[in-house]
């Protein structure tokens, strides 16, 4: 079995950010928007507001919000970047 790592990261309104490097042994990969602002992922790709994979903002305040997770054959070896025209916080849990 390999290690887990989670990690919470901010992102700031309007501002692109790299929340996962490129991996080629990651096995595992769940990302989860609990902040206030929709949250939209580009896996291989530059973040773009509008466009890639949107993660919705929790109903309630430190509620769960939108999701992903990559496992068994799906897991992505790209970097991955995540943008909010809002801002917003994502926790990231990776297993390499």
């Amino acid at each position: 079995m390999g290690s887990m790592i989670q990690k919470t990261i901010t992102l700031a309104a309007n501002t692109p950010t790299q929340i996962s490097s490129k991996k080629n042994s990651r096995k595992y990969l769940g990302i989860i928007n609990l902040g206030t602002g929709v949250v939209h992922l580009g896996v291989g790709v530059p973040a773009v507001v509008n466009a890639g994979w949107p993660l919705d903002p929790p109903v309630a305040f430190g509620g769960q919000g939108g999701g992903i997770v990559y496992e068994d054959g799906e897991i992505p070896s790209q970097e991955v970047n995540a943008v909010s025209a809002t801002g917003a916080t994502v926790i990231i849990q990776e297993m390499t």
